[in-house]
């Protein structure tokens, strides 16, 4: 399926920026659902303790945002796709990082899960829209604006979880228009931007929140 093959692209560009094995593959974990209430969830199910413990993983999203997502497959330019392929990449980036922090027998928090998603979804896209170009700034500036525009959650999310999106969304878009605009502003070459997104998901909470300071 056209769908598929896009998480697996999702899946693919994530575990080449951050350096991860791939040993399990997000298209395997996926599960379309008929419902209005939410556009994509991680599912997470956790039984035993340390080193024993085992996890159950489900990413679920909305069945008509599934068919949709096939139609970026191909796309040389996601921004016109970006509110499907934005909640794909955010819902691959949870299980790509939990996993992660799985074999690293690292906890995570959900704000945390929130905050590397928001970041992901803005590098995963602009990547992909770069094309292998060295920079581009005026992408980056698109593409801040339409990922950190206006915080519009669900009307069906609660006021609980409203804040911690919120939250993460507004930490994301400071880390996004400071460090991370620096890095593209003073080099050409992307290596820079890259070694900053790694610091970042490889860092500890207190490092993300410093960075958005």
């Amino acid at each position: 399926m056209k769908a598929l093959r896009v998480i697996a692209q999702i899946d693919r560009a994530l575990c080449r920026l951050y350096g991860l094995r791939r040993e399990h593959r997000a298209p395997d974990f996926v599960t379309p659902q008929a419902s209005d209430e939410t556009t994509g969830e991680l599912l997470i199910r956790q039984t035993g303790e340390g080193e024993s413990a085992e996890l159950e993983l489900s990413i679920r999203l909305n069945s008509r945002l599934f068919e949709r997502l096939g139609q970026a497959l191909g796309a040389p330019n996601p921004i016109p796709h970006l509110a499907t392929v934005g909640v794909a990449v955010e819902e691959v980036s949870h299980f790509r990082y939990v996993i992660e922090r799985a074999r690293l027998l690292r906890g995570v928090s959900p704000f945390e899960l929130e905050l590397q998603g928001e970041i992901d979804r803005f590098a995963v896209l602009y990547f992909w829209a770069l094309r292998g170009a060295a920079r581009d700034l005026a992408l980056f500036r698109e593409l801040e604006k339409r990922c950190f525009g206006e915080f519009r959650p669900l009307p069906t999310v609660g006021p609980d979880l409203v804040s911690r999106y919120r939250d993460a969304h507004d930490i994301a878009r400071r880390i996004v228009n400071g460090s991370l605009a620096r890095a593209v502003h003073r080099q050409t070459d992307p290596a820079e931007l890259v070694a900053r997104l790694r610091r970042l998901y490889h860092g500890s909470l207190a490092e993300k929140l410093s960075e958005a300071a």
